[in-house]
């Protein structure tokens, strides 16, 4: 007997198989959601769940989500709040004097004031102590 393992979502005829998927991600497909739009406890996106299901008569791919949904308010009693958040927005824009950025070639290793600058460790470099 053959096992398969499958991760991630399948719909085949009158099939529904998501494999191996956290619940934050079914929380996701199901809404639509974006990974930035869903707060969630961390255990939400470490336990994994396999739902095999059977689609009823005449029912779409397109339905999937909309009884996803319902699979998580009956069997999980998922409850849930929307709120709007506002989080900062960065814009890259070309100034009025032109691009000042400046092509770098590959593998080339970042000259004195380029790159990320690094601090020392608290320990300075010795190890940590108890």
């Amino acid at each position: 007997m053959e096992s398969k393992f499958r991760v991630g979502t399948q719909v085949d005829g009158s099939r529904v198989d998501i494999g191996y998927t956290s619940l934050a991600e079914l929380v996701r497909q199901a809404y639509s959601l974006k990974s930035y739009q869903l707060t969630a406890p961390d255990w939400m996106s470490g336990e994994r769940y396999d739902i095999h299901a059977k689609l009823p008569e005449g029912a779409t791919k397109d339905q999937v989500p909309e009884m996803l949904q319902s699979l998580l308010l009956d069997r999980f009693k998922l409850t849930f709040h929307r709120e709007t958040k506002e989080d900062p927005v960065y814009g890259l824009i070309v100034g009025k004097n032109g691009l000042r950025l400046k092509e770098v070639a590959p593998d080339t290793p970042p000259s004195a004031g380029q790159g990320v600058k690094t601090r020392p460790s608290p320990s300075g470099g010795r190890g940590t102590h108890g």
